[in-house]
């Protein structure tokens, strides 16, 4: 019964048309509701069912992050970003997994593709630091109660941290140079 909900799940994960995207950018579509849904209930099937998924574990893994590698800072995948990123924390931080991510080319690539970008301040986030310091504060760093892009990539860096702890720390201390240096320039 398995692989009657996991492909379509799949399909959907990977689902994409110019035609179901909302008019507003800001606010989630029907599409990106339905695949924060789905990347929800594989966290669960992950977390929960870990013998019966194990085999979809590693196609669940890439087709969210090619659907992760299409998103971009627009508020309309506010909802869906964290949820991806939550799924994939928590395959990372299952020992039987790590192996999807155990070489250093692919820790690199999820550094530069996901968690750099969702690292960075939005224009969105300067706005809610303007209007709501204290707000802005509350959300992302003493980890309230709400998913944000931020707070879900900390929570996925920890997770790689668990197994990979020394290549996660030399690839993202030369992000931080790269983006220092950029900086300074």
């Amino acid at each position: 019964n398995m692989e009657n909900f996991m492909k379509p799940f799949l399909g959907l994960i990977g689902f994409q048309s110019p035609l179901l995207n909302p008019s507003d950018e800001d606010e989630p579509g029907l599409l990106e509701s339905t695949q924060a849904g789905v990347c929800d209930i594989v966290r669960l099937y992950t977390d929960k069912y870990e013998d019966d998924f194990n085999e979809w574990v590693p196609k669940f893994v890439q087709t969210v992050w090619d659907m992760l590698t299409r998103t971009n800072e627009k508020g309309r995948f506010d909802q869906l970003v964290p949820k991806a990123i939550r799924f994939l924390t928590s395959v990372v931080e299952k020992e039987w997994h790590k192996k999807l991510f155990g070489n250093e080319k692919a820790i690199k690539t999820f550094a530069e593709k996901v968690i750099i970008p969702q690292l960075k301040l939005r224009e969105s986030d300067l706005e809610l630091f303007e209007y709501n310091g204290l707000e802005y504060v509350r959300r992302d760093m003493e980890g309230s109660d709400v998913d944000t892009r931020r707070r879900t990539t900390v929570d996925f860096v920890r997770g790689l941290c668990k197994f990979f702890e020394q290549q996660v720390t030399a690839i993202m201390k030369g992000y931080i140079e790269i983006l220092l240096k950029e900086y300074q320039s």
